[in-house]
């Protein structure tokens, strides 16, 4: 390539913002005081962007007429393409204000199944009744799963039932303490026993969660330490039908209390301490330490510490 080719190309990459802006103030007839005061700078600094966009395109851009700038031909081409830069760069700048402003943004939130279901419809209702412009994804999977999305940048942030958070990537919110229950239908003998043991639960049918679940694996840890091994059970893939088959009356179960709250109040079920109770557990908040953060995400988080649960 020529050597004066490759200095013009060097001269026309990254050509100066303001000084295009320059180009098409004058395009609009603008005087050159005008130009100034528009842009917040001196006349003389106006004459310098003039001269240095001539320099870094290799072209004459300007003439002057009876005291007035006009643009030559190569000016007038150029200008068409500084006003769609220009145009460009002023979008650019609204859509970076209209994040900060919480007027857009996105916010993808996992979660497990029963903050999924219990905490997340009051939290999201509330965030989006303050930024209705934030668009709001909720991907409900078991704690393993959205953990790992988590650690994948799948997710922004993730509501799960832990004991605790043992990880230096991560950062945990403690939101709600949460605790495993019996529940049984009304009618249910153990209902009116004062105190249940490891050996009512013996004879019992126990409709347990499938075994991905949080809830699934605390009691399973729970039944090996106290070794209780079940005579009949039935296993079933959500906490929705799990409560509606311990009202049917097909058998007794155990959920987090937080799970059964609404059909506690309503009288359909009743909840009754573990004969020897798992240590309690936290719905948590989590996210990753040195993820960058959002203008959406910062609102979101300081939502959930201001929610009493």
């Amino acid at each position: 390539m020529p050597e004066e080719m490759t200095r013009s190309k060097e001269r026309s990459n990254g050509l100066n913002l303001v000084r295009l802006r320059v180009l098409t103030l004058i395009e609009e007839g603008c005087r050159l005081s005008e130009i100034a005061d528009h842009l917040s700078m001196t006349q003389p600094a106006v004459s310098f962007h003039m001269k240095k966009l001539e320099e870094e395109t290799g072209l004459e851009l300007y003439h002057r007429v009876h005291q007035r700038v006009l643009l030559t031909d190569a000016g007038k081409g150029l200008a068409v393409y500084a006003q769609k830069m220009s145009a460009l760069s002023d979008q650019t700048i609204r859509y970076v204000q209209q994040f900060k402003n919480l007027s857009r943004g996105q916010l993808t939130i996992g979660s497990s199944h029963v903050p999924a279901a219990y905490i997340l419809p009051h939290l999201i209702g509330s965030f989006r009744n303050v930024h209705p412009d934030i668009y709001l994804q909720l991907k409900v999977k078991t704690s393993a799963v959205i953990l790992s999305m988590l650690r994948e940048n799948q997710v922004d942030l993730a509501f799960l039932m832990a004991q605790k958070i043992d990880d230096a990537d991560l950062e945990g919110i403690s939101i709600l303490e949460d605790e495993l229950m019996l529940i049984l239908p009304p009618s249910h003998a153990l209902v009116q026993k004062p105190v249940i043991t490891v050996a009512d639960l013996q004879k019992e049918t126990l409709i347990l969660h499938d075994t991905s679940s949080t809830t699934r694996i605390l009691f399973d840890e729970w039944m090996k330490e106290h070794h209780l091994l079940l005579q009949g059970s039935l296993e079933l893939g959500s906490a929705e039908a799990l409560k509606e088959a311990v009202e049917a009356g097909l058998g007794i179960s155990v959920l987090s209390s937080s799970a059964v709250k609404r059909e506690v109040k309503a009288r359909r079920l009743v909840t009754r301490p573990l004969p020897k109770p798992i240590k309690k557990h936290a719905i948590c908040l989590v996210y990753l330490k040195h993820m960058p953060r959002s203008p959406a995400f910062n609102a979101f988080i300081e939502m959930v510490c201001r929610q009493s649960f």
